[in-house]
């Protein structure tokens, strides 16, 4: 892909999730979809994120009503989440997550300029 920059990850952080979490931290912007790695970096404030997909049909785990049973309201981030992590409601299209990120990128910019400032 023209304008990507890409590098070599190691297969440890697979298995590693120290490591696995440092990278999350590392990372300019974190993109996830509904699954166990990215709900535990949900929990951590210093990995910023995107999480879409999170309900997906014919998926228990997150149909909207067990969703609702662990306490979270649907089309909604959580509280808990910092002004760098959103959770988008919405299925992983590219559409979407050029919208989602492009936002992300200017909450980004202006919470970096309110630091130098």
């Amino acid at each position: 892909v023209t304008g990507v920059q890409t590098c070599a990850l190691p297969i440890s952080a697979c298995f590693d999730v120290d490591l696995r979490f440092a990278l999350y931290e590392q990372a300019f912007l974190n993109m996830f979809i509904n699954n166990g790695p990215c709900v535990a970096a949900s929990l951590s404030k210093k990995i910023d994120y995107l999480m879409f997909k999170l309900v997906v049909p014919n998926v228990p785990t997150t149909d909207p009503k067990f969703i609702k049973l662990l306490g979270f309201k649907i089309d909604k981030t959580p509280s808990y989440a910092t002004p760098t992590q959103k959770w988008v409601w919405e299925d992983d299209t590219y559409e979407v997550i050029q919208r989602e990120f492009d936002k992300m990128v200017e909450a980004k910019l202006k919470i970096a300029s309110r630091d130098v400032s």
